[in-house]
């Protein structure tokens, strides 16, 4: 698979962003270890899928638009 360098890239900026997410959030803590835990993995893929659809795409319509233009 040739995109398995970018989607781990992709993968890995996600959980940077994730985390700096739970740290800027600075609510107290009243939710349990569980349901942080939850949250992270949540947010860690929301922002997963959103950043490899975004590049993709990106990368799809440049693509295109290279032999569009060639």
């Amino acid at each position: 698979m040739k995109n398995k360098t970018e989607l781990l890239s992709i993968g890995l900026f996600s959980i940077l962003l994730a985390s700096i997410g739970m740290y800027i959030d600075g609510d107290k803590n009243t939710l349990s270890i569980l349901d942080n835990i939850k949250e992270f993995i949540l947010m860690s893929i929301l922002v997963f899928i959103a950043l490899s659809v975004i590049y993709f795409s990106v990368k799809f319509v440049l693509k295109q638009a290279k032999q569009l233009l060639a």
